[in-house]
């Protein structure tokens, strides 16, 4: 019984041990929906739109907007990792005053995953908004 004792005795302190660092460094670290703070830092400047007409295999064109990070105005062409999507109707879209509408404006956390280091790719299905083609 006392072995068993000390072995839960000696489990929780080392649990507390292991918890501590990570307590005194938790106020400055944030993760979670919306917000993400303290674990690294923004390395771009902003982001770049451009837009194009992809031929998949059977030579239907689609459409893609590619979102890559800027370093003071200057757009980044770095190999770089890949957030990809595919949507139906909304990649991009223009209201009546001629303003776009993009995906980072209906997911603006995107504009900071961009900043960290990430490229984004929205592409219209087969057939759906301005991508050509059926099914």
């Amino acid at each position: 019984m006392r072995s068993k004792l000390l072995y839960l005795v000696m489990v929780m302190l080392v649990a507390f041990a292991l918890m501590t660092p990570a307590a005194a460094q938790g106020d400055d670290r944030v993760s979670r929906p919306g917000v993400y703070r303290g674990y690294s830092k923004e390395i771009y400047t902003g982001w770049a739109r451009t837009s194009q007409y992809v031929a998949v295999r059977d030579g239907t064109k689609l459409a893609v907007d590619i979102f890559r990070p800027t370093l003071d105005g200057e757009t980044v062409d770095d190999p770089l990792p890949v957030i990809w999507t595919h949507h139906r109707y909304h990649r991009a879209s223009v209201d009546d005053n001629g303003h776009i509408t993009t995906i980072l404006d209906v997911v603006p956390e995107l504009a900071t995953v961009i900043k960290h280091g990430y490229v984004v790719g929205v592409v219209d299905v087969r057939g759906g908004g301005a991508s050509y083609g059926t099914r």
